[in-house]
């Protein structure tokens, strides 16, 4: 049985009060937390990255919890020039779940579906095709390679 917590955001302050309040328990943080979470206890990431390509995200983590800062960061900054980059294309989107649909669908499983549950907005073909662009073009590190 595990017991932990999912750090969504916010201070490392906040997370670091969660680590010291609850030492028992197993903290796991998001892509945007992993530098600071590694150091301060962290035991894995939940990463919307992992959607796109599950190695790269492991070997993000395992940069982060080994304390390669120089790599951590470089996979970082990559990331979050990624995001900014897709961003503009998403139009009305802004559910996490359509964003994730439309990231593994580029991503780990070709065969998602696009489909979300009202008051969201689903992805459409036109999303997938602007993130496989961006993927292809300048981002092509984070695009999936199957059997790695």
């Amino acid at each position: 049985t595990l017991i932990g917590s999912k750090h969504t955001g916010g201070s490392p302050a906040e997370l670091m009060g969660c680590v010291l309040q609850a030492p028992s328990m197993h903290h796991f943080v998001v892509d945007g937390q992993a530098m600071p979470g590694a150091m301060l206890g962290a035991k894995g990431i939940y990463s919307f990255t992992a959607n796109l390509n599950p190695a790269w995200s492991v070997e993000f983590w395992a940069a982060c919890a080994r304390g390669d800062a120089a790599e951590a960061a470089r996979r970082r900054l990559l990331e979050a020039h990624f995001f900014d980059a897709w961003a503009p294309s998403w139009g009305e989107i802004s559910a996490s779940q359509s964003l994730a649909k439309i990231a593994t669908r580029c991503g780990i499983a070709p065969e998602m579906g696009l489909g979300v549950r009202a008051p969201y907005q689903a992805g459409t073909e036109a999303h997938v095709d602007a993130l496989r662009a961006l993927l292809d073009g300048e981002f092509q590190e984070l695009r999936y390679q199957p059997g790695r």
